[in-house]
């Protein structure tokens, strides 16, 4: 480990430090101005950005931005001492949690996580370190079952793809059963959840339709890595394409076509 990245680790753990403490002596009724710090310009905001625009200030928009630095940093040395393959496979790997993270962010706009305490972890800098989170938890998955010594390599990949799908299935289990249709200001009382359904089985056929197939040569953490993210994003699409259909007088399709449309065309003529 180089020394700026020895650096960068000790960095977030002192930041996680003063996390952890700021949140333990308010829990204990404590006193003090690291916690008041902690909540006026951090947590308070984050809770108070849910379903409107985010209450950034300066203290905590520069925070944001260190933090990530300081991850970016630190996540190449992590990566390098675990022996991860950080190559161009790593990021297509990785590319589903652009997706999962950007349905989090409408979802929760729509107001279909209002009553649910996971409002808070779907708006920035929350939906952030909830995406990590899942990518941690799989490349978990994933690396203990590459580095298991007792089964052969087709096991792997059938251990890979049930372990995907366990995880799947815990993002359903724990994000359908938040959701909202009605809870809009401006939705209609009958809430059509057909989108859901479809997406919920798609999203758990995922790792059935990927068996045996080698997906772009990706190492087993990074299989499983990509599992979870892309069958997490057709399970999070299910709740939007069923408040489309249930208002659609409140559904807004010309920036899918900007967005998506114009780099997908582009993509394809080079």
């Amino acid at each position: 480990m180089y020394d700026y990245e020895e650096w960068a680790t000790k960095a977030l753990l002192l930041v996680a430090g003063l996390v952890f403490c700021g949140v333990a002596l308010n829990v204990l009724g404590v006193d003090n101005p690291l916690t008041d710090f902690l909540y006026d310009y951090y947590l308070n905001p984050v809770g108070g950005d849910a379903g409107d625009d985010a209450d950034y200030n300066l203290a905590n928009t520069m925070t944001y931005a260190i933090v990530l630095l300081l991850f970016v940093v630190a996540l190449a040395a992590w990566l390098r001492r675990l022996g991860i393959d950080h190559s161009d496979a790593m990021i297509l790997a990785l590319l589903p949690y652009v997706l999962w993270a950007a349905l989090g962010e409408v979802v929760e706009d729509a107001y279909m996580f209002k009553d649910s305490s996971l409002q808070p972890y779907f708006v920035s800098p929350g939906i952030h370190f909830q995406t990590a989170a899942w990518v941690v938890i799989a490349g978990a998955f994933g690396y203990r079952i590459a580095h298991s010594e007792s089964i052969s390599e087709e096991e792997r990949i059938s251990k890979v793809d049930s372990a995907a799908t366990i995880l799947i299935m815990a993002q359903i289990v724990i994000y359908y059963t938040s959701i909202d249709g009605t809870a809009h200001p401006k939705s209609s009382a009958d809430f059509d959840n057909t989108a859901m359904l479809v997406c919920l089985i798609a999203a758990l056929l995922v790792p059935t339709l990927m068996t045996n197939r080698p997906l772009f040569g990706f190492t087993v953490v990074q299989r499983c890595v990509f599992i979870v993210g892309l069958g997490g994003s057709i399970a999070l699409l299910g709740p939007l394409l069923s408040f489309g259909i249930s208002n659609p007088e409140l559904a807004t399709l010309w920036p899918l076509a900007v967005v998506i449309g114009a780099p997908a065309v582009l993509a394809y003529q080079m």
